[in-house]
């Protein structure tokens, strides 16, 4: 859209007479303006065209010349408006300290644009009343037909400096107590000046948009520097869909899971049963037994394998060393399983312990066949009967890998938009980061 290069009727630049140095004044608002600053001098006077100018304050020399010049032409959220003032202020009570401009726009109607440490915010006069009520701790909230404010910020501000024109007296804002509420990007203010309450609502405006609003480069504004009290997390736009694709992601992955388990990725690769004999050999170890050696079997990896062992024990003890080799490369996994199981009769109560049955898992198995080398070891004397089961499972391991990755760029952006949060009330007296 472009913007508007005619000057609205009854804006045409006028000058008076300061009172002080006697060099033109420029102004443009005829109808409401009655305080002016001097560019020249920095005399501060009032004139209401029924008399002479009265002086009120002669300001010194202010530190923060206006970046934006009076008179100067902008097109600010779709509307044209003009700078016809600029004030210089602190608090009273601490050395804070920001630039607000007086904004006109083509009805003739005033906005306040104000920058803080590089950082800026739109303000419009809010015609409701609203009242303040007590949250939790520091807590104070604003409730507004749109949405909810929480209170950042009170204070009283002094004017160091004005040019311009005006339509209230500024020196005035003394006496007045200010409470600043924030929903990022949004913000609500009250001006409390004796019976007099005012409130005004506030929207954080990018620098880069200051800049193409008024036509400068970006590289002309100030810094931003901190948190802005109702600038907005980078993390808060792109938070929501984020969460979405995150659990459609997570989603996905469980549905993929149920598929594996249900389609090939969960099934028995080997299952037989062998009775195991003592082994009598000379050279036997005792309570051995002779080894078994399973024919070979089929795996498509990388995947987990369960091993499932059985026996119907009675009244003894089972070991069960393990090797599985990989057939094409001669690599073995081992591992040992115990088995186990007493019972019997104390006192009139039956009781058992241990148990016939148990598993082991090995973890990312190549593709490739494979057999097993089990070596039997137990108390008994008499052949014992083992049944062995081999199972292919789905990789949940790696499903739970897959998993924590897709969660590692949320929970960074979750740590940032909790990082971001805690910045800006750190700056607050109304924070609860003492108590939490």
């Amino acid at each position: 859209m472009s913007q508007p290069d005619t000057t609205p009727a009854g804006q045409t630049a006028e000058t008076l007479i300061c009172p002080n140095c006697q060099k033109d004044v420029v102004y443009y608002d005829r109808i409401d303006s009655y305080y002016y600053g001097c560019p020249h001098c920095h005399q501060f006077f009032d004139y209401e065209q029924e008399g002479p100018p009265v002086k009120l304050h002669l300001f010194g020399q202010t530190p923060s010349l206006p970046l934006l010049r009076i008179g100067q032409e902008g097109f600010l959220r779709q509307t044209w408006v003009r700078v016809v003032g600029y004030l210089y202020r602190k608090e009273q009570e601490a050395p804070d300290s920001w630039g607000e401009y007086v904004l006109l726009d083509r009805d003739g109607n005033h906005s306040m644009l104000a920058e803080y440490n590089g950082h800026w915010t739109l303000i419009m006069p809010d015609k409701g009343q609203y009242d303040e009520f007590a949250g939790k701790g520091k807590a104070r909230y604003v409730d507004t037909p749109d949405r909810q404010y929480r209170l950042f910020h009170r204070y009283r501000p002094e004017t160091l400096y004005a040019v311009g024109e005006f339509d209230w007296n500024i020196l005035a804002d003394k006496d007045m107590e200010v409470s600043e509420y924030i929903h990022p990007p949004f913000s609500l203010t009250h001006e409390q000046l004796g019976s007099q309450s005012d409130w005004y609502t506030g929207e954080y405006i990018q620098p880069a948009d200051i800049a193409a609003a008024f036509g400068l480069n970006n590289d002309q504004l100030p810094t931003p520097h901190g948190i802005g009290a109702s600038q907005p997390s980078p993390v808060e736009q792109s938070w929501p869909s984020l969460k979405q694709v995150t659990l459609y992601a997570l989603l996905a992955l469980f549905i993929l899971q149920v598929f594996f388990s249900l389609f090939g990725w969960n099934k028995a690769v080997y299952e037989d049963g062998f009775t195991a004999d003592r082994d009598t050999s000379a050279h036997s170890e005792a309570n051995s037994f002779k080894p078994f050696i399973s024919p070979a079997f089929t795996v498509t990896g990388p995947t987990l394998l369960e091993f499932t062992f059985s026996s119907p024990l009675d009244n003894q003890w089972l070991e069960l060393p393990v090797s599985v080799v990989h057939e094409e490369s001669g690599k073995a996994y081992t591992f040992t399983k115990a088995l186990e199981y007493y019972y019997g009769v104390d006192g009139g109560e039956h009781w058992s312990e241990g148990d016939r049955k148990d598993d082991a898992y090995l973890s990312g198995m190549p593709s490739g066949r494979y057999h097993l080398n089990i070596y039997p070891y137990s108390g008994s004397l008499d052949p014992v009967k083992i049944h062995v089961a081999v199972r292919q499972k789905t990789p949940i391991a790696n499903l739970f890998l897959i998993a924590g990755l897709l969660l590692v760029y949320p929970l960074f952006q979750y740590a940032r938009q909790r990082w971001f949060d805690y910045s800006r009330w750190s700056n607050s007296d109304y924070s609860d980061i003492e108590e939490s």
